[in-house]
């Protein structure tokens, strides 16, 4: 059995950000959207579990045994116990061609770098084709068209947008695998590469059990998260952002008719204090859509990009593992060719055997000719 079907993708992986990364200093500095699901909470806290398991626990305390040398003091820092990498700012930075980009600030300890979103998205997929068996935390998603057709050149400077990403790149870097040293990448395990690629439907022929568990229960969970959950995520959202501007909008027309109520002053401060009453709320409901954006839409983007990355780690194996079946088959078939062919060298060797007895045998049975002497 190869390693590859030992591997497990829901095993624990604590969360470090490779020394690489850091090792250079940047110079520039409702009542229709309740929808009930069997056993939802059951199977979100079982998904939960399995990414909560990225944490600086038992697996943490092996590797931290195992990490002695240092190759510089960022390496160290960042192998400290409890030690946090954090995204503390983002600032507007221009480069040598006059173009502008946003920055990140990466601290940890008392080292900082900065870093742009594509440096990020570099790093990810180099990780994704350096360890193509490890599941490598998801990043903020690019900008969109519709991003870009809307806010034009304001699209990259979107205070929300930045903030989200200052959140989960920093997540990304703290839940980076701590084992990439210990693993060995693919670019070091090229005896593969000569093995045809079969096509991924194809199925297989001696599948594991675990596997077929583990692929069946996150394409369950990835449907239940992206199909219905965050799609009325996503209309709530809207309604309460809906709510909060028409709040914005009563409370200024409060405002502005308490003010032209001049001849009765009881009734002018009544819809002023009316007034105010919608513009707290017009603030409450503001927040809270701030908060549910952060505290539970970013969480459930996540859970649905942590699915599909599994899902192609899996996939990845299936691969694996088909390859692995043809190569057995390939392997029993030469080998029955190779036995096939010692047999006929065998029998070869027999038949060559028994001529040459044979010719010999001949040889000495035949009495030589000779002339009869007269005296």
């Amino acid at each position: 059995m190869s390693d590859i079907d030992n591997f497990d993708p829901f095993a624990e992986t604590t969360n470090m950000l490779s020394s690489s990364f850091l090792s250079e200093v940047s110079e520039e500095g409702e009542n229709e959207y309740e929808i009930e699901y069997e056993n939802s909470e059951e199977e979100i806290d079982a998904f939960s579990r399995s990414l909560n398991a990225i944490n600086f626990d038992n697996t943490y305390d092996t590797y931290q045994q195992l990490k002695t040398h240092f190759c510089c003091q960022i390496d160290r820092e960042i192998h400290l116990e409890n030690s946090l990498i954090q995204i503390n700012h983002a600032q507007k930075t221009n480069d040598n061609n006059g173009s502008t980009f946003i920055t990140y600030t990466i601290n940890v300890g008392e080292q900082e770098v900065k870093r742009r979103y594509s440096e990020f998205e570099s790093l990810r997929k180099s990780l994704i084709r350096l360890y193509p068996t490890l599941i490598v935390p998801p990043i903020p998603e690019k900008h969109s068209i519709a991003d870009y057709a809307t806010m034009q050149s304001k699209a990259k400077e979107d205070v929300g947008t930045i903030e989200r990403r200052k959140r989960m790149l920093q997540r990304f870097l703290n839940r980076s695998p701590a084992n990439l040293s210990s693993s060995q990448s693919s670019t070091t395990t090229n005896s593969t590469n000569h093995i045809p690629k079969p096509s991924a439907s194809q199925p297989l022929k001696n599948p594991d059990p675990q596997f077929v568990e583990a692929e069946a229960y996150t394409n369950k969970f990835y449907s239940h998260i992206s199909q219905n959950m965050e799609k009325t995520n996503k209309r709530i959202w809207k309604r309460l952002n809906d709510f909060s501007n028409d709040y914005s909008e009563l409370g200024a027309l409060y405002n502005g008719f308490s003010l032209s109520e001049t001849d009765d002053l009881d009734l002018s401060n009544a819809i002023e204090r009316v007034g105010q009453a919608v513009d707290s709320t017009y603030m409450s409901t503001g927040e809270l859509t701030t908060a549910l954006e952060s505290e539970f839409t970013e969480p459930l983007t996540e859970y649905s990009q942590y699915a599909q990355i599994i899902k192609q780690v899996l996939k990845y194996r299936h691969l694996k593992h088909l390859q692995m079946e043809h190569s057995a088959e390939t392997l029993e078939k030469q080998k029955l060719s190779l036995e096939s062919l010692e047999r006929s060298e065998q029998e070869a060797r027999r038949l060559e055997d028994a001529l040459s007895h044979n010719t010999q045998k001949r040889s000495h049975t035949q009495s030589p000719r000779g002339g009869y002497n007269g005296d």
